[in-house]
């Protein structure tokens, strides 16, 4: 609620988190009341899903993303039972923006997605989720001038869904994106 006199403005935002709202089409009302009376304004707007998948085999240079073949250089690889992938590869496959922060510890990475933020720190077990902590079960690593995180911890902290196959080393990650 504000007050507004004569040739002043305000600018009023409207956040709308479609996040948790089901694909289809929504409209509502926009009540501007004053002592001049009410005026309705329409707003129509569609929610839609795209679902990307991400298909990875353990030290294998080729990965699908929703279908289209990928090159990783390097591979992922499993050390101490967590699957590391490169940095860059994981973080444009979710569309992500990455930031490296050379100064912060051993040097430090800031993925961001949205409104989700994941900062880890080279060589660090602790990572932050939207500043939370996290523990790591191995920290991310330099290995032949690239950088490498954990895939399960980075994808689960973006809300995928994360499935190993054993039998054939192969991961198959499912992320949702929604767009209105």
């Amino acid at each position: 609620s504000f007050s507004l006199k004569k040739n002043e403005s305000k600018k009023v935002d409207i956040n709308f988190d479609s996040k948790d709202t089901l694909a289809g089409h929504y409209e509502a009302k926009l009540r501007i009341s004053s002592n001049g009376g009410n005026h309705d304004i329409q707003l129509n707007f569609e929610v839609t899903r795209e679902k990307i998948i991400i298909e990875l085999k353990i030290g294998s240079n080729s990965a699908l993303v929703s279908g289209k073949k990928i090159t990783v250089d390097p591979p992922p690889y499993i050390k101490n039972g967590v699957t590391l992938v490169p940095l860059r590869f994981i973080s444009e496959a979710f569309g992500a923006e990455v930031n490296w922060e050379p100064n912060i510890g051993k040097g430090t990475v800031i993925i961001k997605l949205e409104s989700k933020v994941i900062q880890i720190e080279i060589g660090n077990i602790t990572a932050f989720v939207d500043g939370v902590p996290y523990k790591l079960l191995v920290p991310p690593e330099i290995k032949n001038g690239r950088t490498f995180v954990p895939l399960r911890f980075i994808s689960e902290a973006f809300g995928a869904e994360v499935e190993w196959i054993a039998s054939e080393q192969k991961i198959i990650i499912v992320f949702w994106i929604f767009f209105w």
